[in-house]
């Protein structure tokens, strides 16, 4: 009985977290007009800290990622331990959607670089969606970005665009 009403608990938790998500996502990135409904039907939601939340969503050549809120240094460790567990599935595609992001800091950038280079030569980091503010820290910490051809990260202004190229 005990463990019935762990289990249901989790499972509310779960589904506060995803709906928290939704919100918070929803909120930071106005562009997007899914509804939440949609947005839970088709996504698996993670808080990686306090701070920073995470969207997973399968798409037919890889995966997307978006990320709402501040990846602060709370965030990091998750943030390098998800990418890693990634890296095992071998993914063709990995899209990173930030615009739900508000801030970024350089072990954020660095855990992204690290991906690209730890993965497998068929494999490729897409980032969308970065503010000018994201821009300028992605520009200052001067983290490879070049076209995904030549093993860069390859950036697009949206998630759209991202998914055209792919």
């Amino acid at each position: 009985m005990r463990e019935l009403r762990s289990a249901a608990r989790a499972s509310r938790l779960h589904d506060q977290q995803q709906i928290v998500f939704a919100l918070a996502f929803a909120n930071a990135s106005s562009h997007h007009r899914r509804t939440i409904g949609s947005f839970l039907r088709k996504t698996k939601a993670m808080n990686l800290s306090p701070h920073l939340l995470c969207e997973e969503e399968a798409h037919p050549r890889g995966k997307i990622l978006k990320f709402a809120g501040e990846a602060d240094f709370l965030a990091v460790p998750a943030v390098r331990q998800f990418l890693k567990g990634l890296l095992t599935q071998h993914i063709p595609l990995l899209i990173v959607d930030l615009s739900g992001v508000t801030f970024l800091n350089t072990p954020f950038w660095a855990a992204m670089q690290r991906y690209q280079l730890d993965g497998s030569p068929d494999s490729r980091l897409a980032l969308c969606g970065m503010n000018e503010a994201l821009r300028a820290a992605f520009d200052i910490n001067g983290v490879g970005l070049e076209s995904a051809e030549g093993g860069g990260i390859a950036v697009y202004d949206h998630l759209e665009a991202a998914l055209a190229a792919a």
